[in-house]
């Protein structure tokens, strides 16, 4: 089915070819010198004497050579016709016709087209007039109404049907994402699509449906033009399968629509549909969005090891076993033990010929990446059944989160830890050696460092050497990662305080017991002093018998004493339990130096005395001991042990977000100015002219663009001043005069080559110590801030990123650049990789400045298409500029907008209208798509600015707007060949002329002019 674009483009084609004989000739004759070698060859065109002349007109009638050809024709028939191009008449001239010049007329009327932006080519193209000259019926009587067609003309090839047809009415357009795998034979590329993507997953299309949809087999051809754009995009950029491969090596997502597909009238037999790549992009479609890699869109090639041994994830290298199937560079995901490893990139061996892929587990800390079967759709493709063996080669689509697999081994672990830490310090320095191991990274991520610090303790407890310490080095871990707090609210704790109060007791008991015995020794030592004084026939035996009886009941107290000393073995460790012990340890020992010196003249009695209190000592040191143990096993409970990093990174965040509420609070103080409307603009104007000379609608520009776009990008040579222009805009607004550098409003950012994700720009969240690893601290602040403030956001808040091409910005941006458009809710937030999604508020926008030169990137169509650019002058700096020191006034946003924007939603007058029109006409003739997302702010400048600019060079203020517009919005998307885009520019200038846009009118000329230099290349941003 065609649309009514390209049935009037096949009435063009039919009119050259029914020319007079002798008319046609002429027009080949004077048309095929003039053509260059490369089109001659395409074409295999040696002269004029085509056998085939209707297809050598169609083919000469593309865009590429169309202009040349209607010059062409133009050329022979001047002579004979009675008009001009600058002073024509359209109803004048249509008056004129009649049968004798209606061949020259009309192709005089198609060069006048080409001059004035395809003026009256619909009205003419679809009127009677036409189609009678179509159809050779004189036109006699067709001239009084010449823009209406009584009968549409016939535009079939097939010279067979003579059965006219009138114009089919557009359907509705049905959208599809088809994924499946290209295939090339010989010369002809074919899709074959096996999964549509419905409702955000893969649905496998029937077989059936297939041969239904796409006869005979289920393929489409993908058109093109020999040796044209498709060609070498198939051949180069989107490399496709042999046909003779017994398996599928890639697949591509195929984003089409069904009036994409035509009747595959130029090749018959197995793919009856078509879709014409080559056409496609004629009208502006970029082939990579309609035929898409896999690329980005979670979809991996599965693989397997090539070795049946188990496999060690700490080796760098994996050998895989489908090398047949794998393309270096390519992302894949390892599937072993039921689990789907990755994603890895493919890399290939030279010397031997295998496929690998680098695991480099070190990096991440011994942490492997998978995905669970559950997490993932398994996509399988196959080649024809006219292979005997069916090949399958399978991918899956990721649709659940990834998880971790510690893969670290024992011998990984503990070396990890000699390599900076000798294990002799575990022996000399307990405290330290635990310090030092806290500080590794390997024990980092709160998820796994409980598992590591046990593996660690039982390798150290299986040597000897470290029995002893390895009790003090848990006890110096065990204090860094738990609080007190914690450990007093824990049940064991409890039970034991209890526990330790009854002992405590029943101590001060034993220690009132010991010291009644130490009197009774004194007592015992006086009395036996005194009988060996005495005389012995003095002594009276019944006393020496008593004496002993004293002793013996002594010694048997001390027994009993010893044995409830001994069922006191089970003690509390705490810190302060622990301390009271030892003060009491310390307190026995004096006591039993002082029974030691007392006991040198007592006999055998008193040296089993002083023995059992020994005794009683050593208990008590390995009760303490034993406490030591009781808390270490304790510790390594999953409460404790999962607690132990947790509690540092929740006092963190906890930190981290009392400070953003501070500068919260701080900056709702604040102090503001109360400059609006024209006042605030005069002010702003005024600051800028006193550093820089700028006129008053350069200045007004730059700020209306800051306001309407969330990027705006500064161009220019260097020292123009780009990056200290981005200055002068946040001094102005008072970005950098809020107090202290916490809540300054303007953040400068220094792009460096090779940013490849938002983690170069901001940073990423660290799982292993749950914490933000920041890049940039102050944009990460001011991302958490501007969270914090949401919808209440009162400042303007800028970020400049300085150098933003040394690396591609839709790679480091990429998560910036959707908010662009602000179309919906999810337009308001992104992630950065914390627990939750940041709020943009609207008052956060980019400033960016651009290098074109050989060490940058180019900017993408994309960014083009949101961003605004604006291309600095060359000027002189003020001799005395003012001063930093000077006051600025702070600005608020509403203020800000409401100066410089306009909220209307009023249209454009008519007059305004009609110049957009036939500009963005012109630009789309020559393939640059003006999207609707480029007109509408296109529309909000025009809009804001023809209200706030002042009149120019003969331009109003409309004009103005305008030509600023086009040249920020329009001119960046220039990019081609001088010869292919010399009557473009052309075109282009007569319409500046005619429309005062003198701006755009000197930018063209400065791109023309470049072009000598640049081997003939055009482009904008030069």
């Amino acid at each position: 089915m065609m649309n009514i674009q390209q049935i009037r483009y096949n009435k063009v084609i039919k009119f050259y070819q029914i020319l007079p004989p002798d008319l046609l000739q002429e027009l080949l004759n004077a048309l095929i010198p003039n053509l260059n070698r490369k089109i001659k060859r395409q074409l295999k065109i040696s002269d004029s004497k085509t056998s085939d002349t209707n297809f050598l007109i169609a083919e000469l009638l593309r865009p590429e050579t169309q202009e040349l050809f209607v010059d062409t024709a133009y050329n022979i028939i001047i002579d004979k016709v009675g008009f001009t191009l600058e002073d024509t008449d359209y109803n004048q001239f249509i008056a004129s016709y009649n049968d004798k010049n209606k061949y020259y007329n009309t192709m005089f009327f198609f060069k006048w087209c080409l001059v004035n932006h395809d003026l009256y080519f619909k009205e003419f193209v679809d009127s009677k007039l036409f189609d009678n000259i179509l159809n050779g019926v004189s036109i006699e009587g067709s001239l009084s109404n010449p823009t209406i067609a009584e009968k549409p003309i016939k535009l079939q090839k097939d010279d067979n049907d003579t059965d006219d047809k009138p114009i089919e009415k557009c359907k509705e357009v049905h959208s599809m994402k088809l994924l499946g795998r290209i295939e090339k034979r010989n010369n002809y590329f074919n899709f074959f699509p096996k999964y549509e993507f419905v409702n955000g997953r893969y649905e496998e299309i029937s077989k059936a449906k297939l041969k239904q949809d796409f006869p005979t087999i289920g393929g489409i051809n993908l058109s093109y033009t020999f040796k044209g754009r498709s060609d070498t995009f198939l051949g180069y950029e989107i490399p496709a399968d042999l046909d003779t491969d017994p398996f599928v090596k890639s697949i591509y997502l195929a984003n089409i629509n069904d009036d994409d597909i035509e009747d595959n009238d130029d090749y018959s037999g197995t793919y009856l549909h078509k879709i014409d790549l080559e056409k496609l992009h004629q009208n502006g479609k970029h082939l990579k969005d309609v035929v898409q890699n896999i690329e980005g869109l979670n979809i991996y090639k599965v693989v397997t090891n090539e070795s049946t041994m188990p496999i060690d994830f700490t080796s760098r290298i994996i050998l895989l076993k489908e090398s047949d199937r794998l393309i270096e560079g390519e992302s894949v995901v390892l599937f072993y033990q039921n689990k789907y490893y990755g994603p890895f990139t493919v890399s290939f061996r030279s010397q031997d010929g295998k496929f690998y892929i680098n695991i480099d587990a070190k990096e991440n800390n011994y942490l492997v990446s998978y995905y669970l079967a559950s997490s993932v759709t398994t996509l399988e493709f196959e080649k024809q059944a006219r292979f005997e063996e069916l090949q399958i080669t399978k991918f899956v689509y990721i649709t659940g989160d990834n998880l971790f697999e510690d893969v670290i081994t024992d011998e990984i672990l503990i070396n990890s830890i000699v390599d900076d830490i000798s294990l002799d310090l575990a022996k000399e320095s307990p405290e330290e050696f635990a310090r030092k191991c806290r500080n590794s990274p390997y024990f980092a991520d709160s998820d796994y460092s409980e598992n590591r610090i046990k593996r660690l303790m039982e390798i150290l407890g299986k040597a000897d050497e470290f029995t002893i310490q390895k009790r003090s080095i848990f006890n110096s871990l065990f204090k860094s990662f738990v609080s007190e707090q914690q450990v007093i609210e824990t049940d064991w704790y409890l039970d034991l305080e209890s526990k330790k109060d009854d002992l405590i007791k029943k101590q001060e008991e034993k220690d009132k017991k010991l010291k009644e015995l130490s009197e009774e020794n004194t007592t015992l030592k006086t009395k036996l002093a005194d009988l060996n004084n005495a005389k012995p026939n003095e002594a009276p035996a019944e006393e020496i018998e008593k004496l002993q009886e004293e002793i013996k009941r002594l010694n048997e107290e001390k027994e009993a004493l010893q044995e409830e000393l001994e069922d006191t073995t089970e003690l509390i460790q705490t810190t302060e339990s622990i301390e009271d012990l030892k003060a009491e340890q310390i307190k026995y020992e004096a006591q039993n130096d002082l029974l030691r010196k007392q006991k040198s003249k007592l006999e055998k009695e008193e040296d089993e005395l002083k023995e059992r209190v020994k005794k009683i000592q050593n208990e008590v040191s390995e009760a303490i001991s034993r406490g030591f143990k009781d808390v270490a096993d304790k510790a390594f409970e999953p409460y404790i042990a999962g607690k132990m990093i947790e509690v540092v990174s929740q006092e963190s965040s906890r930190t981290e977000d009392e400070r953003y509420i501070k500068i919260h609070n701080r900056l709702e103080r604040t102090n503001v100015s109360e400059l609006q409307g024209s006042d605030l603009i005069d002010y702003i104007v005024k600051y800028v002219q006193s550093q820089r000379e700028y006129g008053y609608n350069d200045i007004v520009n730059i700020y209306i663009c800051v306001a309407l776009n969330f990027i705006t990008i500064f161009s220019g040579e260097p020292g123009t001043g780009k990056t200290s222009m981005c200055n002068i805009i946040a001094k102005s607004l008072g970005l950098l005069n809020y107090g202290d550098d916490d809540i300054n409003r303007y953040v400068s950012i220094s792009v460096e080559k090779g940013w490849s994700s938002k983690r170069d720009l901001i940073g990423y969240y660290n799982p292993l110590t749950r914490r933000y690893d920041k890049n940039n601290s102050k944009l990460y602040d001011a991302l958490r801030i501007l969270d914090l403030e949401q919808e209440k956001s009162l400042f303007p808040f800028l970020v400049m990123l300085d150098e933003a091409n040394l690396s591609p910005m839709e790679y480091y941006w990429a998560d910036f650049m959707r908010l662009t458009d602000r179309s919906s809710i999810n337009d308001t937030r992104i992630n950065i990789g914390l627990e939750k999604d940041i709020y943009i508020p609207e008052t956060l926008h980019y400033l960016a400045t651009i290098n074109t030169d050989q060490t940058t990137e180019k900017l993408s169509p994309r960014l083009i298409d949101r961003a605004c650019i604006i291309k600095l002058p060359k000027v002189k700096v003020k001799d005395n500029p003012q001063t930093d020191s000077e006051e600025f006034q702070i600005i608020t946003w509403d203020n800000y907008i409401g100066a410089f924007t306009s909220q209307d939603d009023t249209e454009y007058n008519q007059n305004t209208n009609k110049i957009l029109e036939k500009i963005y006409n012109l630009f789309e003739k020559y393939g640059m798509n003006i999207s609707p997302r480029i007109q509408e702010i296109i529309k909000k400048y025009i809009i804001s600015a023809e209200k706030i600019m002042v009149e120019n060079n003969g331009a109003t203020k409309t004009q103005v707007a305008i030509d600023y517009a086009i040249v920020q919005k329009l001119l960046p998307k220039i990019n081609g060949h001088y010869e292919f885009l010399k009557s473009f520019f052309d075109n282009l200038k007569t319409l500046c002329k005619e429309y005062h846009l003198n701006l755009t009118n000197a930018a063209v000329e400065q791109i023309v002019e470049a072009q000598d230099r640049n081997m003939g290349y055009c482009q904008y941003l030069i």
